[in-house]
């Protein structure tokens, strides 16, 4: 398996600039080089975002990990079986991955207890991306991240980015249409009868002008033993689900609000020095 600095020189450099112009770590972060020094091993939990939010977040992992010594780390994922049979999808997920065929729970188990891959990347959120409308992380499609965390002893690492929702748009469902949700599977259609929007995914706009991104180390506070009894477990962990997602939600929203203070910053620099910008 590839480490980050071989992935960096075989594809990641190449292609990073044509999808990303900038990316930033928010000072609020902790220190990646004291995480990645110190954990051999991490379940990275990333905010989906929209369709093409895994891609933007993934390219800032590899980006920012070997900025700050992680280069002989070697990362793997999580990703949407489906992709691993569509075309030019499944190059790109193969790539991210580096798997041929995607993983059920058991094999994410095997590669942390086996050391296999330094780092797993999950997005819990999942097919609920269809549904981001650009502010809110969606509820999760499954919380055993959690379960994963604590059976093998691996801390998460909340990796929330924002920025990619320049590749998305969220388009509101007319209320005539909301009776063909019927005809979709129960998944989408809770999915569609929460939010009452879709989000479609595009390049259009070009590359993402900065991608924001806050890290965060945590460690589930559920004892290994809760996990014996699996109906009690199972309440445990859906409200240990819930906080991290509002943990994460609290992340993503600091990072907007960075982004608006900076870009009030620079228009209130931009009036100073151009005080005739407005009357031309």
């Amino acid at each position: 398996m590839k480490d980050l600095a071989e992935l960096e020189e075989s594809i990641a450099k190449k292609f990073r600039p044509w999808f990303i112009k900038d990316i930033q770590l928010h000072p609020s972060s902790d220190c990646l080089e004291s995480v990645i020094n110190k954990h051999t091993n991490l379940l990275c939990i990333m905010n989906h975002g929209g369709f093409y939010g895994p891609w933007a977040a993934a390219l800032a992992y590899h980006y920012l990990f070997l900025n700050h010594g992680g280069h002989a780390r070697k990362p793997t994922g999580v990703a949407w079986r489906g992709f691993y049979n569509l075309p030019i999808y499944k190059q790109v997920t193969r790539y991210l991955t580096q798997l041929e065929h995607p993983l059920d729970y058991p094999g994410c188990q095997a590669i942390l207890t086996n050391k296999t891959f330094n780092d797993l990347i999950i997005l819990p959120e999942g097919t609920n991306c269809h549904y981001f409308n650009g502010r809110e992380l969606q509820p999760f499609i499954s919380p055993r991240f959690i379960e994963l965390s604590i059976e093998t002893q691996t801390p998460l690492l909340l990796f929330v980015h924002q920025g990619s929702e320049h590749w998305s748009v969220p388009v509101k469902m007319p209320e005539r249409m909301m009776p063909l949700t019927r005809l979709l599977p129960k998944r989408y259609r809770e999915g569609l009868e929460r939010s009452r929007l879709i989000n479609i995914p595009h390049m259009l706009s070009g590359s993402i002008p900065q991608l924001n991104v806050l890290c965060k180390l945590y460690h589930p506070s559920i004892h290994p033993s809760v996990l014996r009894d699996r109906a009690f477990a199972k309440d445990i962990i859906t409200q240990e689900a819930l906080k991290i997602r509002r943990m994460m939600q609290n992340h993503y929203d600091c990072l907007i609000e960075s982004q608006l203070s900076r870009q009030a910053d620079s228009e209130l620099e931009m009036s100073i020095t151009h005080p005739c910008a407005e009357v031309a």
